[in-house]
């Protein structure tokens, strides 16, 4: 059974890849090369939050807050 301790160390690792996926897609939807997406600020903005170390934890950190836990 998943918990959060397992799950914030797997988005850790899905970390790794993430910005990289969130640009093809978006520029695939939009119709544009990923290279103008991460360009954007709003490329540049996503870039930033999810290349943050401590991203997992604060994921996890909000989800908690969420319940009340």
């Amino acid at each position: 059974m998943a918990t959060i301790a397992s799950a914030t160390a797997k988005l850790g690792f899905k970390q790794r890849t993430m910005v990289d996926k969130y640009m093809e897609g978006v520029g695939s939807f939009l119709g544009v090369s990923a290279g103008q997406i991460a360009a954007s600020p709003a490329g540049q903005s996503y870039q930033a939050k999810i290349s943050d170390p401590d991203m997992p934890n604060r994921w996890a950190r909000n989800y908690r807050r969420a319940f009340g836990v």
